[in-house]
């Protein structure tokens, strides 16, 4: 029990390792902007490559892991991750700072994409369920609490302790792994990392209109987070005027109301099905936007009206998360792996495209993160309405 326990604990801290990077960091932007003499533009690219990065790694450990194992490409990645915290540490200019980002999202990808293969390997039945629903209370508690420590890591030392920190849980990370978890996978396929059986497999997936369609909800859900995430951290603190400790806090309610949201999806899902759960949950997001819209043209730019649509915004992805990925994988039981791969990646470049898009813009009110979440909603419903409805097997 105390063996199972440890590598419990070991998976844990790899599959948050990715969440804590993107987000600890985040009331530290302002701060990095004046710091590298850098535009609010270039400092918005660094979570949009970070996003990059994060997102194309599960399409490279996925396939090696089911081919040489998981434990050469976890060491490989969290190697990678630590390489890229030290340049973000060390980094002088805005440049380097964005380079750091995209190898610590490379690399980081590592943890999230295969613990649960790990989890999978080591555990079996009930525990499986349990040591799973676990790691999901843990990942929400990173979700909620990574920018509250980066609020007073920037308040008190500064954005470099940011990286002084996130070094020093990936080595933690890399040497647990390389002394504590050994190979779990005993059924290696290599013949999957042939290019034929990738491209297949691919193709199966690709021209699959529910799987394209449930993973294009994810990616338009993910974007809608990201426009938070990319425009709060600077609209909160260099407009309305927040310190990055009272950031954090801020941040921590969106992450209460996404477990909250999470919560009320297990406790609804059976009653009305998947696919009433994800319209709720796109509804939230819409009327999450139109708020935040309503109220800034109302005259209205303060920390409520602001935070305020974010937190039902993050309260209704839940819904969509977790219903859209029941529906995506249904069908193809039989490349799980590659369907994992595949869904997280696009779940994930929609974030990095919605960053990307508003380091555009200058943040001086919610108007462009509130249109960017609408027409998300938008597209979102779109999609269930002309696609996922007409072809429902639900």
């Amino acid at each position: 029990m105390r063996r199972e326990n440890t590598l419990f604990i070991i998976l844990v801290l790899i599959s948050t390792l990715g969440q804590v990077a993107s987000d600890l960091y985040l009331p530290s932007l302002p701060a990095i902007a004046k710091n590298l003499d850098a535009n609010f533009h270039a400092v918005k690219l660094t979570l949009s490559m970070y996003m990059i990065g994060f997102a194309i790694s599960p399409l490279i450990y996925g396939p090696l892991s089911d081919g040489i194992g998981r434990h050469k490409p976890l060491i490989l990645g969290l190697c990678l991750c630590l390489l890229g915290s030290v340049i973000c540490l060390s980094a002088q200019s805005i440049q380097i700072l964005i380079a750091g980002r995209l190898l610590q999202g490379i690399g980081a990808g590592a943890g999230s994409s295969l613990f649960r293969p790990i989890l999978r390997d080591i555990f079996s039945g009930e525990k499986l369920a349990k040591y799973g629903s676990y790691s999901a209370l843990v990942s929400v508690g990173a979700l909620a609490f990574a920018p509250l420590l980066g609020g007073y890591l920037q308040h008190y030392i500064g954005w470099r302790a940011n990286f002084i920190f996130l070094s020093g849980l990936t080595l933690l990370a890399l040497l647990s792994v390389m002394f504590y978890i050994p190979e779990t996978n005993k059924f290696l396929h290599p013949e999957n990392l042939t290019l034929k059986k990738i491209k297949i497999n691919l193709y199966t997936l690709l021209s699959s209109p529910i799987f394209m369609s449930y993973s294009f909800l994810n990616f338009l859900s993910y974007g809608a987070i990201l426009a938070w995430l990319t425009s709060g951290p600077i609209l909160l603190q260099h407009v309305v005027g927040l310190s990055p400790i009272s950031f954090g806090w801020a941040y921590t309610l969106t992450g209460i109301t996404f477990a909250m949201g999470a919560f009320i999806n297990s406790q609804y899902v059976s009653r009305f099905g998947i696919n009433t759960m994800l319209q709720f949950g796109i509804l939230c997001v819409l009327v999450a936007g139109l708020s935040m819209l309503g109220l800034k043209l109302m005259g209205f730019i303060n920390t409520i009206v602001i935070v305020g649509p974010a937190m039902l915004l993050l309260f209704g992805a839940p819904l969509i998360f977790n219903n859209a990925f029941a529906g995506a994988f249904q069908p193809f039981p039989h490349i799980a792996g590659i369907a994992g791969a595949l869904f997280g990646t696009l779940t994930i470049l929609g974030g990095a495209f919605t960053s990307s898009l508003l380091a555009i813009f200058q943040d001086k009110n919610q108007i462009p993160m509130a249109l960017v979440i609408i027409a998300c909603a938008l597209l979102a419903f779109s999609i269930y309405y002309f696609v996922i409805k007409r072809k429902s097997y639900d």
